[in-house]
């Protein structure tokens, strides 16, 4: 009589214990599930939060009778190779020709040659782009830019009508209000957006990591 009550009980317990599996299971993905969703958001937040703009004193530059846009950058920001993209994109996109300048910053007490790397190769195979070194972040001080990917455009009269990013985030490619902004402008559109935000690394740091989540980047 004992046995057969043991074996009852046991019988009745394993779906018990079948639905507690189970209901430690759902548990556990929706924990886990809860976790990707954070990091997800983190990560895309971090993707959207834009660098310090530039400071708002215009530095007019002399009339050249041209467009201009000249574009800084840090030589190891990842974030930047989406903006030389769109540079690109922009200036394939326009019918008449305008003077493309791309500066990249080179910190003081690093060596020569130290900004010359991956960004850089893509820039200079640009063949209607002025690539040149900024030693010491002299000009992008005295243009009041500290987040790279800034561009600075100028008016054929030397006015200063936008500063600006030209991506839609950290490294992210495609349409977005920069580029759509200097496109309007080189349209000759007078009422276009004189700003947009900038997505890069911070120009006068000498932290050849600069890379997602690094401390080279402004979170």
């Amino acid at each position: 009589m004992l046995v057969a009550v043991v074996v009852r009980d046991a019988t009745t317990l394993s779906p018990v214990v079948g639905v507690r599996s189970e209901w430690l299971a759902w548990v556990g993905a929706a924990g886990w599930l809860a976790v990707a969703a954070l990091g997800f958001g983190v990560w895309h937040a971090y993707d959207a939060t834009p660098g310090p703009p530039a400071a708002a004193a215009e530095v007019a530059a002399p009339p050249t009778g041209r467009w201009r846009v000249v574009t800084y950058l840090h030589p190891h920001c990842p974030c930047s190779l989406a903006t030389v993209g769109e540079l690109t994109g922009l200036v394939n996109d326009l019918g008449d020709p305008i003077d493309v300048e791309i500066v990249f910053v080179r910190p003081v007490g690093v060596p020569t040659g130290w900004e010359r790397g991956r960004l850089w190769d893509r820039a200079a195979g640009l063949k209607w782009a002025n690539v040149r070194t900024d030693e010491g972040g002299a000009e992008v001080r005295a243009a009041g830019v500290t987040t790279s990917g800034q561009a600075v455009v100028t008016d054929p009269d030397g006015r200063v009508v936008f500063r600006g990013g030209l991506s839609r985030g950290r490294g992210l490619a495609g349409d977005n209000s920069g580029r759509r902004a200097v496109a309007a402008w080189l349209a000759g559109d007078p009422h276009a957006p004189g700003s947009a935000p900038v997505f890069g690394c911070r120009l006068t740091t000498d932290d050849e990591g600069c890379e997602r989540g690094g401390g080279a980047c402004p979170k």
